[in-house]
């Protein structure tokens, strides 16, 4: 797979076939009026499993705006603990974790 996608997947294999369990996510966002028609998401995410090591991931956030529209956000997560910030020029007013 490494091959063919021309990436280096072999943190993917260790984690998901060559260990047990899986991780465990505590979640929280923000939204934030700045003015100006200015919006901020603020997004952090931790891994919470006691059992397992932390578990390097991409994940999919999306965000649903009040006119209706979405978009989704593919981001690496590295460490556990770790934060994202999003700007936008309308209001969000939701946030799914795992978005598909």
């Amino acid at each position: 797979m490494s091959r063919v996608t021309g990436q280096d997947l072999e943190w993917f294999f260790n984690q998901w076939l060559y260990q047990p369990n899986h991780p465990v996510y505590n979640n929280s966002y923000s939204f934030e009026d700045l003015g100006n028609n200015q919006w901020n998401v603020n997004f952090s995410t931790e891994q919470i499993q006691g059992n397992a090591p932390f578990f390097r991931m991409p994940l999919e956030i999306r965000i649903r705006f009040a006119d209706a529209s979405d978009t989704v956000f593919r981001v690496m997560n590295d460490y556990s603990g770790q934060g994202y910030a999003f700007l936008f020029e309308k209001q969000p007013i939701s946030l799914t974790f795992g978005a598909k």
